[in-house]
């Protein structure tokens, strides 16, 4: 019993630091960071487990294999998907593939969505102003904090298992893609964390 409450308190006191963090309309820019640290930690393990649920439960479905095949024909086929990703798959390398990601992009999805959902208070402008910013500024450490665990996890996978999982365009892509939340998010935040819409309509 003891024990137990000598490794809790610091654990709560971690957590109301971190909640503490939250409405902090004077947090620092390493404040937020680690901020960002945390929702990367935080989807990092949960698209984990939800993929690893959630996958068998699809995987191989008739209509999904049809939605992958479906998808490599607008590519212009298993060559067609071949030349942009600099891979050298067969077709039914590619279906295996799309099957096995599908899952992840549905999460990559509601895991946007979620980051959307929280600026909606200060959006339109429901309740407590500060509230509603701070929750808008999650937001966008939401977005950030899932775009460091990209930068983290793709190297990780492209030295661990080669330019077969992850090739060069996918890195390409994916530095271009987060480069600006993430570069961005901390100085819009504390920049115009109280700005309003309303302010220039």
């Amino acid at each position: 019993s003891y024990h137990n409450t000598m490794t809790m308190v610091p654990i709560q006191e971690h957590i109301d630091h971190l909640l503490g963090l939250v409405f902090n309309k004077d947090a620092s820019f390493s404040d937020l960071f680690i901020l960002a640290c945390v929702w990367g930690v935080f989807w990092a393990t949960f698209l984990l487990v939800a993929g690893i649920l959630l996958t068998p439960l699809v995987y191989g479905k008739e209509w999904l294999r049809r939605g992958a095949e479906r998808d490599i024909e607008r590519q212009g086929g298993a060559e067609g998907m071949n030349k942009v990703w600099g891979v050298n798959h067969t077709k039914e390398e590619w279906i295996d593939y799309l099957m096995k990601q599908w899952v992840g992009g549905q999460l990559g999805m509601f895991q946007h969505a979620a980051s959307g959902i929280l600026c909606i208070p200060s959006l339109l402008g429901i309740g407590d102003p500060a509230w509603a910013s701070s929750l808008a500024a999650q937001g966008l450490l939401c977005e950030m904090g899932f775009e460091l665990k990209d930068f983290v996890e793709l190297p990780y996978k492209r030295l661990r298992y080669g330019k077969t999982e992850v090739p060069n365009s996918q890195l390409i892509m994916v530095t271009v893609h987060h480069s600006l939340t993430s570069i961005l998010a901390i100085p819009m935040i504390r920049r115009y964390r109280d700005w309003k819409v309303s302010t220039v309509l």
